[in-house]
């Protein structure tokens, strides 16, 4: 084996692809110890901090915590460098309802709070909407509110869209100015090859930064994970013995195309290395395309809510919104007070 290339340590545990021509597809591995690992991966960490200045002193941020890889790497990092600016961090967990799941993650992502001091609120759809993600699923194959194959993409719609929307408004409610997504680098990836040539795409490029305003008035999302893949992120948190959700996966996801595009990808990868790198480096050659697209779109309020959406749009209403609309239909019922229940449930953990 391979000793460090940084220390000399002959027990190295990773090998990194490291670009070494700025406009040639020629990667090296560069081989790590342990401890140099641990110290490169909180490096760029910083390092992302600090030049996108995703944290400064006086913030608040709300940070999602699924008990996941991702966001149980990305609390544990921010608790931590709270030493080195002084700002607030709160943590959000939402159960979407998925037997067998995500009660794991839910007490994994307690336990870590209360280890890091960080204060932490669970809520969950069940609370919020009248229904799981499970008794959703069921509710639109039985009534056949949409095809089969668009019944399986709206699945993850209703648990990430949803998910989001209750972050921004116990973010709003609390006054955090910031809202903490763990999203990494090969999330990025695989989001952006499935919305190359939609309308979704200059969006999408737009996504592929560390910091990101999603509309004028909204709360800007900081991702201090961007530029770390899901093979370093498990590695550090294995290696520094930060506990994560392993097993049981999501039952939904094995059939969804965003996983199925994250396998494409990782098979690519292995026969040319680099290839994620060089979507990257595509994305950051179109993102002055997209800045200015973006910069062209009037926004016009979502009737139902705060957030704001693209005018022109045939949709009426944010995505959110339209899809608590689908939810009040399956129930025959109003949710128009959910977000005043979601508050009041907030102020009651506090």
């Amino acid at each position: 084996m391979p000793c460090c290339d940084l220390c000399g340590n002959p027990e190295t545990v990773y090998a990194q692809a490291t670009r070494v021509g700025l406009y040639q597809r020629i990667y090296q591995k560069r081989h790590l110890c342990r401890s140099c690992f641990l110290s490169a991966v909180e490096k760029k960490i910083h390092n992302t901090i600090k030049q996108h200045r995703l944290i400064e002193a006086g913030d608040f941020i709300l940070m999602g915590m699924s008990g996941g890889k991702d966001s149980q790497l990305m609390a544990s990092t921010l608790s931590h460098y709270r030493e080195k600016v002084p700002f607030e961090l709160a943590g959000i967990t939402v159960d979407e309802g998925i037997a067998g799941y995500r009660p794991i993650g839910v007490e994994l992502a307690r336990e870590l709070a209360r280890s890091c001091g960080i204060r932490h609120l669970v809520t969950s759809f069940q609370d919020l909407f009248g229904l799981t993600l499970d008794q959703i699923v069921h509710r639109l194959k039985h009534e056949q509110v949409f095809e089969d194959a668009q019944a399986q993409e709206k699945t993850c719609a209703f648990c990430a869209r949803l998910r989001l929307k209750v972050m921004m408004v116990v973010a709003k409610a609390m006054g955090a100015n910031k809202l903490g997504l763990a999203i990494n680098f090969d999330d990025h990836v695989a989001n952006f090859l499935l919305t190359l040539g939609t309308d979704d795409m200059a969006t999408t490029l737009m996504q592929f930064a560390p910091y990101y305003m999603p509309f004028p008035s909204g709360i800007p999302h900081v991702k201090a994970l961007t530029f770390l893949t899901d093979k370093e992120i498990a590695l550090y948190d294995i290696l520094n013995g930060i506990p994560y959700q392993l097993t049981p996966e999501c039952p939904y996801s094995a059939q969804m195309v965003g996983d199925l595009m994250r396998e494409q990808i990782f098979r690519i990868e292995e026969t040319f290395p680099g290839f994620r790198f060089s979507v990257h480096r595509a994305t950051q050659m179109m993102r002055p395309l997209a800045v200015q697209q973006m910069n062209q779109r009037v926004w016009v309020s979502c009737p139902s809510c705060f957030y704001q959406i693209p005018a022109g749009k045939a949709k009426r209403a944010c995505s959110s919104c339209e899809l608590i609309g689908v939810l009040e239909s399956l129930q025959q019922t109003s949710l128009r007070s959910w977000e005043t229940r979601l508050v009041a449930s907030v102020c009651s953990q506090e």
